[in-house]
């Protein structure tokens, strides 16, 4: 899953979600991924599509943890813990392969 920051998120806020992460005994793994990692993503994934990449900048795209459960059933109660967290604009989460790199999109 990923959780999107809102711009404005501040340094303090994107250390305790981050904190939060690594002490968190239903996260397997998660990694902070910053706008311009982003714009990689989004440039790799969008590449067939030149004048749509052309229209975004990495200021654009929202900094994110991406995150893997240890046990995907327990997704409600972690999504509804992560929410409530200052800095936090959205969740958006699936159930993805054990091969699947974190956050699902490579």
């Amino acid at each position: 899953m990923a959780i999107f920051l809102t711009s404005e998120a501040t340094r303090r806020q994107r250390s305790a979600i981050g904190s939060a992460l690594a002490n968190d005994k239903r996260v397997s793994s998660s990694v902070f991924e910053n706008r311009e990692q982003a714009y990689d993503k989004f440039r790799k994934l969008w590449a067939d599509s030149p004048d749509f990449v052309a229209s975004v900048t990495p200021d654009s795209l929202p900094e994110s943890f991406r995150v893997r459960l240890a046990d995907t059933s327990r997704y409600a109660a972690f999504h509804t813990d992560y929410a409530a967290m200052g800095g936090v604009q959205d969740i958006v989460g699936r159930v993805c392969p054990p091969s699947a790199p974190i956050g699902g999109v490579r």
